[in-house]
């Protein structure tokens, strides 16, 4: 199995020397979770002048939905990597094996961040079935907004008034 070594990243800057060698099938997405942040961060040093504390806190608070969001995207490839590229599923229903019909994105929020993810569709024509094996296994919500975080919504909506819920 190939290793990619950590020592530096795209710039002449050390980037992520976190871990000497990545896995590529087991962590990858670990690199690319640290490229992820390593643009975040360049953006959030580009943005505002972070003279002092409150400035940085600001700038970090601000992404702190993206990068928590992909930081999940990358333990969802690290537990499920092969239901993300699975190119073959039999129907729930009469158990005929079928081919990927490709990748289809799927917009997720949670309660820690939100984010795009992209699974294998597949169709079964006689049962006119088709069907996400990574949604069910991830136990994934109808909507955009997850189970997590519509507990969350719940919660806030019996705690606080309307007004105030609606807003957070």
């Amino acid at each position: 199995m190939g290793k990619y070594l950590l020592k530096g990243g795209p710039r002449s800057r050390p980037s992520f020397p976190l871990l000497a060698e990545v896995d590529t099938q087991a962590n990858n997405w670990r690199w690319r979770f640290y490229e992820f942040l390593d643009k975040r961060l360049d953006k959030i040093e580009q943005g505002v002048p972070l003279m002092e504390l409150g400035d940085m806190t600001e700038a970090i608070f601000r992404d702190t939905y993206d990068i928590l969001g992909q930081l999940t995207l990358g333990l969802v490839e690290m537990k499920y990597g092969e239901l993300l590229d699975q190119e073959y599923a039999p129907c729930p229903l009469c158990g005929t094996l079928h081919k990927s019909r490709g990748k289809v994105k799927r917009e997720l929020e949670t309660r820690v961040g939100g984010f795009d993810l992209y699974r294998p569709y597949f169709y079964c024509k006689p049962c006119r079935q088709g069907w996400y094996p990574l949604d069910e296994v991830l136990v994934l919500s109808v909507s955009p907004v997850q189970y997590d975080l519509q507990a969350v919504e719940a919660w806030l909506s019996i705690e606080l008034p309307y007004g105030t819920a609606s807003e957070a």
